[in-house]
């Protein structure tokens, strides 16, 4: 074996360290808390391709899911404070936040909301329910958000693909 048998650089990549993504796939009896540092939804069109997550960009000759003629649908991404502290990257379909939005007053910004996330019964197949359950009194205190972007880049194995800014190709 020699160096031609693995993958190597010889400068460190480039960007931050992606952040922990968290779905939430089966049912348990207490919900999972979280607290928003996000302003706002990030919120892209994916495709499920059989085997993986995609985005769907906007020039369809270049979106592998609208060649394949692949479900898509939407996907919000909040960055958070998980129940333990730790920041991730939190997933919700679309159901969930809407019903997350239908608890906060309207236009309120989403950054120190404490929200609880549940998945009814069913595992992977029950619904996913978010809720507002409080807000942070010292919002000052909590870090500072982080684009959610170069995290999903990295899960969908695209990081280096395009010379193109992302925020322009995405539907």
């Amino acid at each position: 074996m020699d160096t031609s048998d693995f993958v190597l650089q010889s400068v460190p990549p480039d960007g931050p360290r992606p952040l922990l993504l968290v779905r939430i796939k089966a049912h348990r009896m207490n919900p999972y808390y979280f607290t928003i540092l996000s302003m706002e939804f990030f919120g892209p069109r994916v495709h499920w391709t059989g085997e993986r997550t995609s985005p769907c960009f906007k020039a369809r000759e270049k979106c592998p899911g609208c060649k394949l003629k692949a479900p898509g649908k939407w996907l919000g991404y909040l960055h958070c404070l998980d129940e333990h502290g730790k920041e991730c990257l939190l997933e919700l379909t679309n159901r969930a936040a809407k019903m997350l939005l239908a608890s906060v007053p309207k236009n309120r910004v989403l950054r120190g909301l404490k929200i609880s996330v549940q998945r009814t019964e069913g595992g992977k197949h029950g619904r996913l329910c978010a809720t507002c359950c409080g807000v942070v009194p010292n919002q000052q205190a909590l870090p500072a958000p982080k684009d959610p972007l170069h995290t999903l880049l990295y899960l969908w194995g695209l990081k280096e693909d395009l010379d193109e800014p992302w925020s322009e190709l995405l539907a």
